[in-house]
């Protein structure tokens, strides 16, 4: 690993958690009701935005090892990798808080990375900062 501070760009548990409590929320009270059938946030991940609501507020988007957008069918595979995260007693999700990388067992299965900073949605979308993992 290179001396870019890693910590410092990666977005970690209690950020992720927030973000997850937004995302619900959103879920529950807006996508539920309406019947829209985006409730796992996987389109939003593999977006130009590369991030769910929750994580958008918050600052944080989804990227492959090289910082790169990644696609529908990774996101969609990461959001089924969270059930695997799940069992036994969160200990996937709770990994993230001591991975030197800040991955959950769903990140680590769809080799992704959550990374701090937005992506500007705009015309002439700035390039995603370097990945952590890639000198």
């Amino acid at each position: 690993m290179s001396a870019l501070q890693p910590a410092a760009a990666l977005g970690g548990l209690g950020r992720r958690t927030t973000a997850f409590l937004v995302d619900v929320s959103i879920e529950v009270t807006v996508v539920l009701p309406v019947g829209i059938g985006i409730g796992n946030f996987s389109a939003f991940e593999s977006s130009p935005m590369q991030a769910s609501p929750g994580k958008w507020l918050l600052g944080m988007r989804v990227t492959d090892l090289d910082g790169r957008r990644i696609s529908l069918l990774r996101a969609s595979g990461r959001y089924l990798g969270k059930g695997l995260s799940a069992m036994p007693l969160f200990w996937g999700f709770v990994m993230i808080a001591f991975h030197r990388h800040k991955q959950g067992l769903h990140d680590m299965l769809a080799r992704t990375l959550v990374m701090r900073g937005r992506v500007k949605v705009a015309p002439g979308i700035e390039a995603p900062s370097p990945s952590p993992l890639r000198p």
